[in-house]
């Protein structure tokens, strides 16, 4: 053991001296600096500095050439440039290099550290001392170990014997231990009360084992309460592995599903146990695309049942795909509720049209009576523009409710939205005053009178929310796939915390101005459906008291299967 400790002992101690020659290099480093280019004071520094270190000091310059050493005329000496250790200098390192002195017969160990000015180097201070006291350290600690073995030889035996003993039997206390604790008890520990090295082990192990335990009934508390979560909600758990088999069905996705409740369901592929493709084309997304996606089914054969499914990729550390789990909620009730309630307004609007026509009818009559008082004119007039705004409400309840239901044929043509923005800027100037740009064009495949809906309830929103008169900037950029159309006003704009709700049925931003400008509520929600009808996306940006941006996207070619 003394043996190969040697070389370790003689690489502690060379490394000291190449610690210590660094650090002195670095402080005449410091020195140099302000003594450059001053050759006369940086050869009287080196002599200085070897007096001082009892180390050979040479300085050259960023071209290699001696300016100052503490042994030699450095007049006389060749340029140090390719010495291994100043070349690693100039490059900005420390240098250190061993060589065989010729001249004094014996190992020299120099050490370089660059002098930098400004981030340049400008020169090199380099140390070295003779290794040779380094051989006869060595042989003094070979004679110090051997004769340290040797005593320590004999005492370490009768040591041992005694320790041997007394060791022993707590380890093997602590080895019975683990083994319990391995099988699952975790209420075992040692009794070892000695204030010793293995007292000390022993009473680490002990807290260990407490903390162990408490952090498994912590998990296990917590795994309680996740199964009883699991086990009670109305969504359905499915978590699938990578190979596509089931690690885990909750008890909601067995009775979504109608899987028989003891069909044992672990290890199984998830299609084979739903027996849905549908579930397929939500599973090859999340694992294409690694992020979460959500889409809604029906299965036909269960009587039209509809799932709100999505699945969430299950990624390691690594970002790598380790299973998919899909979260599935039964929607057909809220469907079915949704579509009474369509279906109401449909009803209700539709009955309401003619006695509201017949109501405005009258009015309009009463109005043309030229014998009519003040109060009747007046009165009159008032039941004819509210007939007209409920005419209005009506037209766009049922507008809706078809957009809604999907009962509206599209007739779809390759259409200029530039030519449709146009023709609807043309009708809303009879009736208003306002300023229209248009910028760019995009052709798209749409319906005209669904567009040109679409462009009236944009451009009448930003005239009524805006200053007459109005100024409307519309812009449209077309790509491969889509055309990009933003349509932007400078009106009173809308509070960030209203800009989720501007495209629900009824709302207004501002209600007294909308009902004094006879606002229906009805447009913006009419134009959302209208573009994902044509399955495009719209959206809003918006401050309040700078106006809005109006924004939806509309593919330039039918998706797969559709036609005009």
């Amino acid at each position: 053991m003394g043996v190969f400790s040697f070389p370790a002992l003689k690489r502690v101690y060379i490394s000291h001296l190449e610690e210590n020659l660094r650090q002195e290099a670095l402080l005449i480093g410091e020195v140099v600096r302000e003594k450059l280019p001053d050759e006369k004071a940086i050869q009287n520094l080196a002599l200085l500095a070897a007096r001082d270190t009892g180390a050979r000091v040479t300085i050259v310059d960023q071209q290699g050439s001696v300016l100052g050493d503490s042994e030699k005329d450095p007049r006389q000496m060749e340029n140090h440039g390719q010495r291994p250790e100043i070349k690693e200098a100039l490059a900005g390192k420390t240098g250190v290099a061993q060589r065989f002195s010729s001249t004094l017969g014996y190992q020299m160990l120099y050490v370089a550290v660059p002098v930098e000015s400004s981030g340049e180097v400008k020169a090199v201070v380099r140390m070295s001392l003779p290794l040779n006291e380094v051989a006869k350290l060595q042989w003094y600690l070979a004679l110090i170990l051997l004769i340290s073995f040797l005593m320590a030889g004999g005492a370490g035996i009768f040591a041992g014997i005694v320790l041997a003993r007394r060791l022993t039997a707590p380890l093997c206390e602590m080895t019975e231990v683990v083994e319990d604790m391995a099988s699952g008890n975790l209420e075992r520990r040692v009794y070892y009360h000695e204030d010793d090295v293995i007292g000390k082990l022993a009473k680490s192990f002990n807290r260990m084992a407490d903390t162990l335990a408490a952090k498994m009934r912590q998990i296990s508390d917590v795994t309680n309460r996740l199964k009883t979560v699991l086990n009670t909600t109305g969504n359905g758990f499915l978590l699938i592995n990578g190979a596509g088999k089931v690690e885990y069905a909750n008890p909601a996705f067995v009775r979504i599903f109608r899987i028989p409740p003891d069909t044992s369901l672990l290890g199984r592929n998830y299609l084979e146990v739903a027996g849905c493709y549908e579930l397929a084309r939500i599973v090859e997304a999340v694992i294409s695309s690694k992020k979460p996606q959500s889409r809604e089914i029906t299965l036909y054969g269960r009587g039209e049942q509809v799932l709100a499914v999505q699945g969430v990729p299950v990624l390691d550390e690594g970002d790598f795909l380790k299973g998919v789990l899909l979260v599935v909620n039964d929607i057909t009730q809220l469907k079915r509720l949704e579509q009474v309630r369509k279906d109401f307004v449909a009803d209700v609007s539709h009955e309401l049209k003619t006695p509201i026509t017949v109501i405005r009818g009258f009015a309009e009559t009463i109005l043309e009576e030229p014998e009519n008082t003040e109060a009747v004119t007046e009165f009159s007039r008032i039941i004819y523009n509210e007939a007209g705004r409920m005419e209005k409400i009506i037209k766009n309840l049922l507008d809706l409710s078809k957009l809604e239901t999907g009962n509206v044929q599209l007739k779809r043509e390759p259409l200029s939205l530039r030519s449709i923005a146009e023709e609807a800027g043309r009708f809303l100037k009879q009736k208003h005053d306002f300023f229209l740009e248009l910028q760019g064009d995009g052709v798209a495949m749409v319906d005209y009178d669904l567009f040109l809906q679409v462009f009236l309830n944009l451009f009448d929103n930003a005239i009524k929310y805006s200053r007459p008169p109005a100024r409307i900037e519309v812009s449209f950029e077309e790509n491969k796939s889509k055309v990009f159309v933003k349509v932007k006003d400078e009106g009173i704009g809308i509070p960030e915390r209203e800009l989720p709700r501007v495209f629900e049925r009824f709302y207004r931003v501002d209600k007294a101005r909308s009902r004094k400008t006879g606002g229906t509520g009805l447009g913006l929600a009419i134009v959302k459906h209208i573009i994902e009808l044509h399955g495009g996306e719209v959206g809003v940006q918006s401050r309040l008291g700078q106006g809005s941006v109006f924004y939806f996207t509309v593919p330039t070619m039918l998706p797969c299967g559709q036609n005009g």
